[in-house]
């Protein structure tokens, strides 16, 4: 399989810019955050560092990018325990 490299159009890197200091999500702006160093030409190894996260992470943030573009990178599947309150 060849190596996807991350090729932002005007507009997304508008969005991009925008979204990862400003998003209300956290982890979307991480999400962002990873793109945009990915865009600039930093290695997916690098990025995971720069931003504290394992290099599988930033794959799956590649692949839902590939799959959904920036809609599918928004979307947040937290999972985790849910709360008796819930």
């Amino acid at each position: 399989m060849a190596w996807y490299r991350v090729q932002l159009t005007e507009e997304q890197q508008r969005i991009v810019h925008e979204e990862r200091t400003s998003h209300p999500d956290l982890r979307v702006r991480e999400k962002m955050l990873v793109l945009w160093l990915l865009h600039c030409g930093t290695t997916r190894q690098k990025a995971a560092d720069i931003v504290g996260l394992g290099r599988a992470t930033v794959h799956r943030y590649v692949v839902a990018f590939r799959q959904g573009g920036l809609d599918g990178l928004r979307r947040c599947n937290h999972r985790g325990p849910v709360s008796e309150m819930a």
